[in-house]
């Protein structure tokens, strides 16, 4: 600085020198000027009224003076700036020229207090009462002993307004000031010639420091010191017609920080009277569309629903704005206040307002008593959309929700014991919080709670329920006692009726009640009624909650008591859990099934073959990705399925059944050994022979000897882990004779070849594929009666799959026209012909060992037959797919007459026998063709009659065994059988359309 000082004073002239200190002492005074402001006003608490005085504040000093044509003094200056504020300055006046005055002031030269501190007296009310003035009052401020501006605290028509008067019987007289000041003084001046008295606590300065801004959704006291608020004095007190009894006392209560004080508005038994406070934010003002009101308490006005009798007034700096109207003042439950006949009364504003005033009218002709707590502002800000897929509790601070309290209570016949209570609970933000609606048995009566959101309407299709619990409408299922209704802009407009559902149960007395709406409101209202008979009691409300609308609805798929906890009927693994649902699926939703009832994770996948489990059922709009409550829960067992099985014996000999093949375990998957189920037991055992259980879990079935047949027993199987569940299957046996001849035959049928080229061997099993190969066989009984087989058969695959039935018989070795024996068997993709059970042997019971022809049949293919063979009880091989095994020709001299079709494999049964008799025919009579022809045409599907028309199925017409017959067109059967007679024939040597290629067989 001195280095700096030395340059200046070296470079400038000495006029700017000296200007230069100049400016330099300028800006030092005002740091010390600032400094000293901040440090003095700050002793000054935020929103509280500060006695001025030495020891909270620095170097005051106080005086006292009467002056003019009078007898007068002063008397104790010095008291008004010591700390004890329960003495006082006084003054005596006698003569109406005489002027006392009291001046404090701040003598440290750079102390000033800033523009809006309130500046003022605490005085003695006597003789200075609106109804008694005994003296005018003025205050004056000064700065640097210059006047800075003057306030007229009682004028000779003014004085001072009781009901500002505190506890000891005094006011405060001051201003809030627009200058700054050091200083300030009360004047007395006398308005009687007679002695005037006075005494002055001493002065009091107030610093006004903004309040929070509101926060959404919350009711805010607008108290001090939270607030830079006071009691506007000239809003405040008594009018309207003239009233001894009547008063407004302990004004500035309504603006303490206290909750339990009060202002009180007193009126008489006489009606007409009007008593007002006014609160005033000395610093704020509020934009439009802010709740402003009070918390009161009146019973006599608010049980009687009488708000015609208040009324709030709003200003702005002084100036009138608007007022309540009977369409637009509400009655609100408090936060603050929760006893009989209190209420938070206001409206919701529509122009900017930093003043409120509550006005009460004695319009019911009896004493009237209204505490005043508190002004309360509430900012309201609009909640976010509704979810379709959420539950929504209208709360705050997330929606503009209040209590309606002219909606909310008991109503009906008169009840002591009746109550609503902590009704604000409901639109708290805790939802563990709760209301309680309190009936006394016997007595017809009701209670209510109603919840409005005061900014936004809701559209049609809404659910509008409540949180509710309560044992007996819940508990019992006595919901009739229950209603809900809606109401638009205070006006009703739909209950509930008998159309109460319920939306989700949170517990056994405890669920959300409600009903989808058919008209917009913006309000909801809960009511419990007392029931003819029993006794309601007490009911707790939790909240209001509302739901969008979507296509998924907000009632829950419905599903049957008897239908929530199913198993498996076996022989299926799983539950179809789409068909336990009896409701309707909503137009525009889908059904869904999730493991939770909250519809979290993924989507069940499969829910028609649904396995072990809990789930929950939901209707889903996917346009908003929104869901319905959830269904009760269907809890799902899968038991082990026992399987019924088919087999067949011999008398007086063993045979091995494995019942467990076609079983299954509780997961589903198929048994392949005893890992997941106990061993099988025989539950009732077979008559005709005996069953023992296998360690591998097959049985092992002799039935006695001499018998024959159907013989059965059941056994059967548990769940390991969990062994109470089981099922029980039933097996029966065929029961034949001694094999008297077994064989191994093998055939192709050129049907099933067809297609199939080297080095595959195998034929096709396109039928099997299909599911179209019956378990029973398409041929008549045979002397060995042996003709059905099972659907596990039909499932096996790769070389031992089934391709087809086919019919055997066994010829006599001295006549060949004779069948001693028959029977159906199945041919495999091998060419391996097999017992029903799809492995087996071929056992005949009718014929004893000797020579027989062998005799292979199938519905389409011409028939093939072995020259004469020793057969037996040993199963002998006859081998028709190999060119060296000899076939029975009736004339091998003539070439037209072939047994079998060459083929790339080697010999195959001849493909092309429609009408299952003794001949292909291409054309002529009795030709194989028409018939294809006839069943396409002719069938129920080919509504066109198209010759190209597939007819699927299992049929003689369908040739080449695909499945499909086909007359005309790619793949047509026709053209099989042209290329046997053309083509494929050796005999055909003219290539004669109408050659035959006839059967070989006597």
């Amino acid at each position: 600085m001195y280095k700096f000082y030395l340059e200046t004073k070296n470079n400038l002239s000495s006029f700017l020198y000296e200007r230069f200190i100049h400016f330099m002492g300028i800006l030092f005074l005002l740091g010390m000027f600032q400094t000293e402001v901040q440090g003095q006003i700050a002793n000054a608490s935020c929103n509280q009224k500060s006695p001025w005085i030495n020891g909270t504040y620095t170097n005051l000093a106080a005086s006292g003076s009467t002056s003019g044509i009078c007898i007068g003094n002063t008397t104790g200056a010095a008291n008004l700036i010591d700390g004890n504020l329960t003495n006082f300055a006084s003054l005596s006046l006698t003569g109406l020229g005489c002027v006392g005055t009291f001046i404090v002031q701040d003598n440290d030269v750079a102390d000033t207090y800033p523009i809006g501190t309130f500046a003022g007296f605490e005085v003695s009310a006597t003789g200075l009462l609106s109804a008694n003035i005994a003296a005018k009052v003025t205050l004056t401020t000064y700065n640097n002993n210059s006047v800075a501006e003057t306030y007229n605290a009682v004028t000779s028509l003014i004085g001072v307004n009781s009901s500002l008067l505190n506890a000891s019987g005094n006011a405060v007289l001051g201003f809030v000031t627009t200058l700054p000041f050091d200083e300030i003084r009360i004047v007395y001046q006398p308005l009687v010639s007679t002695l005037f008295t006075a005494q002055v606590y001493g002065a009091v300065i107030e610093q006004y420091c903004a309040g929070i801004a509101l926060a959404c959704n919350v009711q805010t006291q607008i108290n001090n010191p939270a607030y830079p608020t006071s009691i506007d004095g000239n809003n405040t007190g008594i009018s309207g017609l003239v009233c001894a009894s009547c008063s407004v006392i302990n004004a500035e209560n309504a603006i303490s920080s206290s909750n339990t004080d009060y202002a009180t508005i007193t009126l008489a038994v006489a009606a007409g009277s009007t008593g007002s406070t006014a609160v005033k934010d000395n610093l704020t003002s509020y934009i439009s569309g802010t709740f402003a009101g009070f918390n009161i308490s009146n019973p006599n006005l608010i049980n009687a629903n009488v708000l015609s009798g208040i009324t709030l007034r709003t200003y702005l700096n002084g100036v009138f704005k608007e007022s309540s109207t009977a369409g637009t003042l509400v009655s609100l439950n408090s936060n603050l206040l929760n006893g009989a006949g209190e209420q938070l009364v206001g409206f919701i504003t529509t122009q900017a307002f930093d003043e409120v005033k509550l006005e009460v009218t004695n319009l019911i002709g009896v004493l009237n008593t209204t505490r005043v707590y508190n002004a309360v502002f509430q900012k309201f800000c609009t909640g976010p959309p509704l979810s379709c897929s959420t539950n929504t509790y209208l709360v705050n601070p997330t929606y503009p929700a209040v209590i309606d309290g002219t909606l909310t209570g008991i109503n009906g016949a008169v009840c002591a014991g009746c109550s609503v209570s902590n009704a604000n609970n409901v639109v708290d933000n805790n939802i563990t919080n709760y209301a309680d609606i309190v009936l006394t048995a016997g007595v017809i009566s009701s209670g209510s709670i109603a919840v409005k959101d005061v900014l936004t309407s809701y559209p049609i299709g809404t659910f509008a329920g409540f949180d509710i619990e309560n044992t007996v409408f819940i508990g019992l299922g006595l919901l009739n006692g229950a209603s809900i209704s809606t109401y638009l802009n205070g006006i009703f407009q739909e209950s509930s009726g008998g159309n109460l559902i319920s939306l989700t149960l949170l517990s056994a007395s405890r669920q959300i009640v409600g009903f989808k709406t058919t008209k917009a409101f913006d309000e909801v209202r809960f009511t419990a009624s007392n029931l003819v008979g029993i006794d309601v009691g007490t009911t707790r409300v939790y909240g209001a909650v509302l739901k969008a609308i979507s296509a998924a609805g907000v009632t829950a798929p419905v599903i049957p008591a008897p239908s929530t906890i199913v198993k498996n009927t076996c022989t299926s693994s799983s539950v179809n859990l789409n068909s336990l649902v009896t409701s309707s699926t909503p137009v525009g939703a889908s059904l869904v099934w999730f493991t939770n009832n909250a519809h979290t994770g993924t989507v069940y996948a499969t829910p028609t073959t649904a396995t072990t489990g809990t789930y929950f059922a939901f209707y889903y709009d996917s346009v908003k990705d929104c869901y319905s409550p959830a269904s009760t829960p269907v809890t799902v067992t899968i038991t082990v399925c026992a399987n019924p099985d088919n087999s067949t014996a011999i008398a007086g000999s063993a045979s091995t059944i494995l019942i467990l093949a076609n079983d299954k375990n509780a997961d589903g998957t198929a048994v392949t050994d005893l890992t997941k189920i106990t061993m099988p037991i025989v539950t009732i055992t077979p008559v005709k022979g005996t069953a023992i259980v296998n360690l591998n879990g097959s049985i092992t079935y002799t039935p006695n000897v001499g018998t024959s047949g159907t013989d059965i027993f059941v056994y059967s199987i548990c769940d390991k882990i969990n062994t109470t569940i089981c099922d029980t299957a039933l097996v029966s046996i065929l029961i034949s004779a001694p094999n008297k001849v077994c064989l191994l035959p093998k055939a192709y049928l050129q049907g099933a070849l067809l297609g199939v080229d080297l080095p595959n061997t195998l034929m096709r099993d396109d039928l099997r594929v299909k599911n179209l190969i019956p378990t029973t066989s398409p041929y008549p009984v045979g002397l060995t009666s042996i003709n059905t087989t099972t659907s596990t058969v039909l499932t096996v695959t790769n070389n031992n799959a089934i391709v087809d039935w086919v019919f055997v018989e066994l010829r006599s070795g001295t006549d060949s026209t004779l069948v001693v024996d028959s029977r159906s068997a199945l041919i495999q993709r091998d060419g391996d012909i097999v017992d029903v059970d799809g492995m087996g042997s071929l056992k005949f019971s009718q014929a004893n060992a000797g020579q027989y022809y062998l005799v292979v049949k199938h519905r389409n293919h011409l028939s093939v037959m072995s020259v004469k063979n020793t057969m037996s009880n040993v199963c002998k091989v006859i081998d028709f797919t190999q060119v060296s095994t000899p076939n029975f020709n009736k004339d091998a001299t003539n070439i037209i007459n072939q047994p079998q079709i060459n083929v790339q494999q080697g010999k195959a049964l001849w493909a092309g026998n429609a009408l299952s008799d003794s001949d292909i025919i291409f054309q002529g009579t009795q030709n194989d063709v028409n018939i294809i022809y006839t069943s396409v045409t002719n069938d129920i599907g080919n509504f066109f009659v198209s010759p190209a028309y597939k007819l699927k199925g299992y049929y003689t017409e369908d040739i080449d065994m695909n499945g499909e017959t086909i007359f005309q067109g790619t793949g047509n059967d026709v053209e099989f059988i042209y290329q046997n007679i053309l083509k494929n024939h050796p005999g055909n040597t003219l290539k004669l359309n109408s050659f035959k290629i006839k059967e070989q067989l006597p």
